[in-house]
């Protein structure tokens, strides 16, 4: 793995990280930011029997996922500052380089 001493090992593949910290398979995932959903994308080619909901707060993007679907992926427009789902409906929440578009 790549290191930089100021900040240190560089992260190849995030989905690597996520599936230390949690198990993925089977679960109920909501992505906040999730721009061109790569990672849930990537989530499920490897865990097929996930579901993950992708928020995302930008309508072009949001457009351009609803025009690419996947089975097990769920597209919603919104922000991570009013998500539009009732609370403890996922197993697993996250939200990766996207904290810089919530409003202070």
């Amino acid at each position: 793995m790549p290191h930089d001493a100021r900040f240190g090992p560089l992260i190849a593949d995030e989905l690597d990280v996520l599936s230390e910290l949690a198990t993925l398979a089977d679960r109920d995932i909501i992505e906040l930011g999730c721009g061109a959903a790569q990672l849930a994308r990537a989530l499920l080619a490897r865990h097929p029997d996930s579901r993950v909901t992708g928020v995302e707060v930008d309508q072009r993007q949001h457009a351009k996922n609803l025009a690419a679907p996947a089975t097990g992926l769920h597209f919603m427009l919104g922000g991570a500052q009013a998500i539009p789902l009732p609370d403890a409906g996922f197993d697993i929440a996250w939200m990766l380089k996207s904290l810089h578009h919530v409003p202070l």
